[in-house]
């Protein structure tokens, strides 16, 4: 199988990194532009960079939230504009210095159609419109060796690998030297850290048989709380923090009665456990048997990754725990399945290890699809919910998914660990 990671992060730098171009006016006299550190809130609120339809006053906590560049010999009223390109080239200098046998660029963000394999061939520099700064003054709170907080900014950045086979530790080794030269040193001047708006992003080579693909799809309508649990609250479905980002798979099931076109999030719907328990008996075989019916993996994706409606979510909402839609996108572009659930991190091990286990999830379709009868469960009547609380426990668990999977002791204690901590 072949794999690739988005790797979300806040990026912190001192001002001596910025090199900000200056206005060169028609008589070519050249004005250097200087960083205005304390813009106003409307300026940050309008220029948060989201090209969806979702209202700025409903992202609150997506708002820019980093210097802008000031230059009063800017021929348009603007004076002052948002970062461009300057913080993706102090990284690219960071990784050209650090890691200079790993190929990177700078990449603007493309639409769907505009994605093409060819793309991912080296790591891939790009601005993440999910992601902002914390301000000046917060930043020591997340990166305790910074002292100043009137010549340090912050900016949110993603690093996107190239496509990586899983029969090599090629990806696994530069993802190391990647976000060891990323997370800089003690007494560097830029270096980064992890908010609850980052994310991990991982892609695997999606199934080319269908039926293996609708087997994923099953199982992630079944194991989604559990896939959850391995995670911190703020990646779950339930969580404030999911809501325009990671909403849940098992909305079209629950709620498809729900759907408003002006509506922008589904994330306050029940999609528990508890929720599923409540369904008629046959609730599962009906889930089943409404995968089972599609023709094809865009049928799938407008099943999984409901609803349709909004920009650039023609193929469904790929902002959902598990993202379909990169399987039904043009040929040209990579054929993958992407799973949203993990935060963000700078730890190369985490990394691996959830790396690891969507691989498995992939393997595990295929195994089900060759071992029906091994399917862990039958009904959802099966779950054993707690009334007094919003948590469910299950007759089944998802160590018997990755025992499954073929999963080692020592992974399985790692993801015991988590779950614990979580």
């Amino acid at each position: 199988l072949t794999w690739g990671v988005e790797l979300e992060f806040v990026f912190a730098f001192h001002e001596s990194q910025l090199e900000l171009s200056p206005v060169v006016l028609l008589d070519g006299v050249s004005h250097p532009s200087t960083p205005q550190k304390n813009l106003p809130y409307k300026f940050r609120r309008d220029t948060n960079g989201f090209r969806n339809e979702i209202p700025s006053v409903a992202l609150p906590n997506r708002v820019y939230n980093s210097w802008g560049v000031y230059n009063e010999h800017r021929l348009s009223n603007k004076k002052t504009i948002p970062y461009q390109w300057q913080v993706h080239n102090i990284l690219d200098k960071v990784l050209d210095e650090k890691c200079p046998t790993i190929n990177h660029h700078i990449e603007m963000a493309h639409s769907i159609d505009e994605k093409e394999e060819i793309m991912y061939n080296e790591w891939l520099i790009m601005r993440d419109h999910s992601v902002c700064g914390v301000g000046s003054q917060n930043i020591p709170t997340w990166l305790p060796r910074v002292q100043s907080t009137r010549n340090w900014d912050s900016y949110g950045l993603e690093l996107a690998s190239p496509i990586f086979g899983t029969d090599s530790n090629q990806g696994f080794n530069e993802i190391a030297q990647i976000l060891e030269a990323t997370k800089g040193t003690s007494h560097g001047l830029t270096g980064a850290f992890i908010t609850n708006q980052c994310g991990l992003h991982v892609h695997i080579q999606a199934p080319t048989d269908l039926q293996v693909l609708k087997e994923l799809a099953v199982l992630t309508i079944v194991y989604e709380s559990e896939i959850a649990k391995l995670h911190p609250h703020c990646r779950r479905p339930e969580h404030l923090n999911a809501r325009y980002n990671i909403e849940s798979n098992r909305l079209r099931f629950l709620h498809k009665d729900e759907e408003r076109r002006a509506r922008h999030t589904y994330g306050d719907l029940d999609v528990s456990n508890a929720a599923l328990e409540r369904q008629p008996d046959d609730f599962l075989d009906t889930i089943r048997e409404q995968i089972n019916n599609c023709s094809d993996a865009k049928e799938l994706a407008l099943l999984m990754n409901w609803p349709n409606h909004g920009l650039g979510h023609e193929l469904g909402n790929r902002s959902r725990q598990v993202n379909f839609t990169t399987a039904a996108r043009p040929k040209t572009a990579p054929y993958t399945i992407e799973f949203r659930q993990a935060r963000g991190t700078l730890n190369a091990t985490d990394v691996r290890k959830w790396v690891e286990f969507c691989i498995g999830l992939i393997r595990v379709a295929q195994f089900y699809v060759d071992n029906p009868g091994r399917f862990p469960m039958k009904s959802f009547k099966g779950f054993l919910v707690d009334r007094n609380e919003e948590s469910v426990a299950e007759r089944f668990y998802i160590l018997d998914l990755m025992r499954d999977m073929g999963m080692s002791e020592e992974d399985k204690s790692y993801w015991r660990t988590r779950m614990a901590r979580f």
